[in-house]
């Protein structure tokens, strides 16, 4: 008889449990979605819409977009995505709702390739990405360095691409950019991670961050020997005494200026 009635409370404690997960698979969830999420395709168990990117992502996004709308929700293993494809929802999300898409998320590659995601690109928002955007604006980005920085672009890029420095520089960079392209299935399914160290992706990346981080220590220990092209606060008066964008961060780096600062990494990370 005791043994019947633990049959029977097991047999309840399971259709208790199945009828949960039916109620909160296929009613709950359902509904919650409809009432706040952006529309979805069918997704697939893990993978979930990767399948659906294919070798052109940007046509298949169209495709989609053209299916569910402007503003659709896709999900990349375990991360959800929006997709934004109209120049309104874009302003929308910008410009209504923007510290609420301030935030940048936390993929692995890119936190390794810009030194702990110290790029303005990169940072989560708040108070360094806040003080990032400072230096850019106003030290960087004002008329008036810009124009300096379009006469010498031409020339400095071209000494630094056709010495040995330069060349190694420029393939690291293309490779990096090529792995950016090209992300693991471990970046959206964590516990597959794995397969990263398996397949020789995580070597590639170490190997790429290595060369760039050797590259740029050389490029600014070479503008550090030589001196930078003019002083703090000091205006260029031809085109040889112009200020490179690397002199203006340098500047930056150890003088303080204007409240600013930025410390070696950063300037890695913003001039790559």
């Amino acid at each position: 008889m005791d043994e019947l009635m633990i049959q029977y409370a097991l047999l309840f404690s399971s259709l208790t449990l199945f009828f949960a997960w039916f109620l909160t698979k296929k009613v709950i969830v359902p509904n919650i979605a409809r009432k706040n999420f952006p529309p979805s395709p069918p997704k697939l168990p893990i993978i979930g819409n990767l399948h659906q990117l294919g070798s052109l992502p940007h046509r298949s996004l169209r495709l989609l977009a053209q299916k569910h709308g402007p503003l659709m929700l896709l999900h990349f293993g375990s991360t959800p995505v929006l997709v934004v494809s109209s120049a309104d929802a874009a302003r929308e999300c910008m410009k209504t709702h923007e510290l609420d898409f301030a935030d940048r998320p936390r993929v692995d590659i890119v936190k390794q390739i810009f030194y702990n995601m110290k790029s303005l690109i990169s940072f989560p928002y708040g108070e360094y990405w806040r003080q990032l955007k400072t230096i850019l604006v106003h030290q960087l980005l004002s008329y008036k360095r810009v124009q300096s920085f379009n006469v010498i672009r031409s020339a400095f890029g071209r000494k630094h691409s056709e010495n040995e420095l330069g060349k190694k520089f420029l393939m690291a960079i293309a490779e990096g950019q090529k792995m950016l392209i090209n992300l693991s299935i471990g970046e959206f399914v964590p516990w597959l991670s794995w397969t990263n160290r398996l397949s020789g992706f995580n070597y590639r990346i170490e190997k790429v961050v290595k060369q760039m981080d050797e590259s740029l220590n050389e490029l600014i220990q070479e503008h550090l020997d030589n001196g930078l092209k003019t002083s703090r606060g000091e205006e260029a008066k031809d085109e040889t005494n112009r200020e490179y964008f690397l002199d203006v961060l340098l500047n930056i780096y150890n003088d303080n200026i204007a409240g600013a600062s930025i410390d070696m990494d950063g300037i890695k990370a913003l001039i790559k």
